[in-house]
């Protein structure tokens, strides 16, 4: 079943409805997400902690949705060994964020993070190199160890952080 919902921007947006153990999930993901946030908005560099607070009224304002079966495609990724998570539909930046089927296997750390990486994003972030670059940043702040993601390397930041490679394998 397909819905028409409006986002609390107002936005029309296409979802389909979660079960309840996806819906669960979602929501600790992003509570655990707002919580890594809040710690960062407590951080002393202000840029970090002022992007912090803004990623936070975006997680607190957006729906995380299920992947509309008219885009499941965009699950689908074209590079071997790559895993696309989430995303967002670049031309609405009031948009969801849409997540793919396979993401809860990897746990709610990695949702996450890949929600702040998202939510990035919505800030009006395009480009994927500076979103993973200040996805990285807000990790450290938050004093985690980010995962690695596709773009880390394509984008030459292997060496900007100690990365957390236990999702890996899944």
């Amino acid at each position: 079943m397909l819905m028409l919902a409006m986002s609390a921007c107002g936005q029309n947006s296409l979802y389909e409805p979660m079960d309840a153990s996806m819906q669960a999930f979602t929501d600790e993901s992003r509570d655990l997400s707002l919580g890594w946030l809040a710690s960062v908005s407590q951080s002393g560099d202000a840029q970090v902690a002022s992007m912090a607070d803004s990623l936070q009224l975006i997680l607190q304002d957006r729906l995380i949705a299920k992947v509309p079966s008219i885009y499941a495609q965009e699950c689908t990724s074209t590079n071997p060994g790559s895993f696309v998570s989430a995303f967002v539909l670049s031309q609405d930046l009031n948009s969801n964020i849409y997540i793919c089927p396979d993401i809860e296997r990897k746990g709610e750390k990695f949702m996450a993070q890949v929600l702040i990486h998202e939510a990035i994003h919505l800030a009006g972030v395009n480009d994927e190199c500076t979103t993973t670059e200040l996805e990285i940043a807000v990790m450290q702040a938050a004093g985690l160890n980010p995962h690695s993601n596709s773009y880390v390397s394509r984008c030459g930041l292997s060496n900007v952080a100690t990365f957390d490679h236990s999702f890996d394998s899944h």
